[in-house]
């Protein structure tokens, strides 16, 4: 409500200093977020667990190196949304990123790479363009464990499809996709986000949310009521993990369970 009562001047230069650490601020300046970016990191990240309830950590990420800035999204999220997730890194060239049902990430790791790449244009550019993926697959975490954020992120994309046509995303994009993968072209920044998937509940409006994230400035200025859902759905203004409960935590409420 503040904003849409700014001048056009005062929205530029809202926008102009927006980043990471200022958008922090402000969600905790404004009681959206609770606790400080290092607690929030801390208790977030302890759910990034294995499927199978094991001790360790996800086994496949290096959260020394944190290649795809894990902490800095879960610094973003209320830990009460917060999905546990387990990662799995793969070299397959042929592997398409995406999360299971059961919130395990599949994707591309940089263990090809050598080190000297990877401080290369090239290998930052990929590095980026994989962080991306990982924040984007996270957003489809927070839906599936969320019927509140599910609602609310279909009922959007349904409203601001009002009127236009399925589209092929092949068509919409002019990138490969199969036949059957159909999107609400609307005017998302990118016709991905309206994607239709049918008789589902799944949709890409968190998840393509918090990949836009990345950029906040960019994404407020391209998008702005795309960005505050986004905001409210990590904030947990739009419902609280209420589904979908990880396996290590079903064996934590079993008698004799780890505790």
């Amino acid at each position: 409500a503040d904003y849409e009562s700014m001048t056009r001047e005062e929205k530029t230069a809202w926008s102009n200093n927006l980043d990471h650490n200022t958008l922090i601020t402000v969600l905790e300046g404004a009681g959206l977020l609770k606790g400080t970016k290092q607690e929030r990191g801390d208790e977030n990240l302890k759910k990034m667990v294995p499927a199978d309830g094991s001790d360790t950590t996800t086994k496949d990420y290096d959260y020394t190196t944190d290649p795809y800035d894990l902490r800095g999204l879960c610094e973003l999220i209320n830990p009460e949304v917060m999905p546990s997730v387990e990662i799995s890194l793969s070299s397959d060239r042929s592997l398409r990123a995406h999360i299971t049902h059961q919130n395990t990430i599949h994707m591309r790791g940089m263990s090809g790479f050598s080190p000297r790449f990877r401080k290369t244009p090239g290998g930052r550019a990929i590095q980026k363009e994989r962080t991306g993926t990982l924040w984007h697959e996270m957003g489809h975490g927070l839906e599936h464990d969320s019927s509140g954020i599910t609602d609310a992120a279909s009922a959007l994309r349904d409203e601001r499809g009002k009127g236009e046509s399925i589209r092929g995303l092949a068509s919409a994009t002019g990138n490969s996709y199969s036949a059957n993968e159909k999107t609400y072209e609307d005017q998302w920044n990118d016709p991905y986000t309206g994607k239709w998937y049918g008789h589902l509940s799944s949709t890409e409006i968190v998840s393509m949310g918090l990949q836009n994230l990345r950029d906040p400035r960019e994404f407020s200025r391209q998008d702005h009521q795309h960005f505050l859902f986004t905001l409210a759905a990590i904030s947990g203004k739009l419902g609280k993990r209420d589904q979908n409960v990880h396996p290590s935590e079903w064996m934590n409420r079993l008698p004799g369970g780890k505790k």
